[in-house]
């Protein structure tokens, strides 16, 4: 067998695993060196870290620990709210699951009709036998919706009938300062 390197090295000489190794670290450093290095940077937004729904201008971006905790703080309430829904859920409290949610979602919907659809959608399923957070995300101002703060909590869920399910909710911070839940589904 004849090997050669990218940069045209002879490798016939060497033992095919030796050649074959140093092929392959020898593309992991490129591979990382070309990576590592942006072609170009405008601005220190470009370089930006980006979270799920939204980015952090690297210009603003505030460090600040007072900020970290409130953030941190809102990400607990969110998930405590999203966890007493679907527990509501789960007990077939439609009517309620529809009361604690936004004002938004309860204009999209009756009471009425929101337990009949989660009655026909969630009896299908059966009984939850596991639920497990699988992320959850924070965003601001996102498009399309009353400008303030969001959280999207994914749950894996697995129902007696529907073993690897997932449920997503979607939750707006109030101006009173509570979540409450604007969307939720269940895959």
């Amino acid at each position: 067998m004849h090997y050669k390197f990218i940069r045209g090295m002879d490798c016939a000489s060497w033992p095919a695993p030796i050649a074959v190794s140093r092929m392959i670290v020898g593309f992991f450093l490129f591979a990382a060196t070309a990576l590592a290095t942006p072609p170009y940077v405008k601005s220190p937004n470009d370089i930006a870290p980006r979270y799920g729904y939204f980015t952090v201008d690297a210009t603003t971006q505030n460090t600040d620990i007072t900020n970290q905790s409130q953030l941190a703080a809102a990400m607990i309430d969110a998930l405590q709210v999203a966890k007493k829904y679907v527990e509501t859920i789960d007990a077939g409290k439609y009517a309620e699951s529809w009361q604690m949610g936004d004002a938004i979602f309860q204009r999209t919907a009756s009471s009425n009709e929101w337990s009949l659809a989660l009655s026909a959608s969630r009896g299908r399923l059966g009984a939850v036998k596991l639920r497990t957070l699988k992320d959850e995300k924070p965003a601001w101002n996102p498009a399309g919706l009353p400008p303030g703060a969001y959280m999207v909590v994914e749950y894996n869920t697995a129902f007696d009938r529907a073993p690897n399910s997932g449920e997503l909710l979607t939750l707006r911070q109030g101006e009173d300062g509570k979540w409450r839940v604007l969307t939720y589904q269940v895959n």
